[in-house]
């Protein structure tokens, strides 16, 4: 059990606390619920996008080992399971072609409104 344990650890705990940390500043959830998805705004999707572990089971093992060592609080927790499962569809909305969240919404002609 312990060389399981062993296996799946988080490569950089130090620097995921800190990402969440950030996120927690960007996603402001004041007004809203979690569940209402209202507080996926721009700053927000581009933070999220800057986690900094690559492999997504990393994420989840990152979050493990982090809640285990009190660097993240549980209200931090719900914060990245609403980003990651409630709340995907909001994501997907704002980021989708020509959305308010769009990178590249400057650069796609179709998005140019005349």
């Amino acid at each position: 059990v312990a060389a399981a344990a062993a296996a799946a650890s988080c490569p950089d705990v130090e620097s995921f606390s800190s990402w969440v940390e950030e996120l927690t500043r960007a996603c402001t959830v004041s007004g809203s619920s979690w569940e209402s998805c209202d507080w996926i705004a721009c700053p927000c999707i581009s933070t999220l996008k800057l986690v900094p572990v690559t492999n997504a089971s990393h994420v989840s093992d990152c979050l493990y080992e982090a809640l285990q060592d009190g660097r993240i609080s549980a209200n931090q927790q719900a914060l990245l399971q609403s980003a990651s499962d409630s709340c995907r569809t909001r994501i997907d909305e704002v980021t989708s072609p020509c959305a308010m969240c769009d990178a590249e919404k400057l650069e796609r002609p179709e998005c140019i409104e005349e």
